[in-house]
């Protein structure tokens, strides 16, 4: 299994929990 960059999860992570930890 190849390990996605961590970029990557952060931005999966964003997606996931929405906009709030954005603002």
């Amino acid at each position: 299994m190849i390990e996605p960059p961590k970029e990557y999860v952060c931005i999966m992570d964003l997606a996931r929990t929405g906009n709030s930890i954005r603002v």
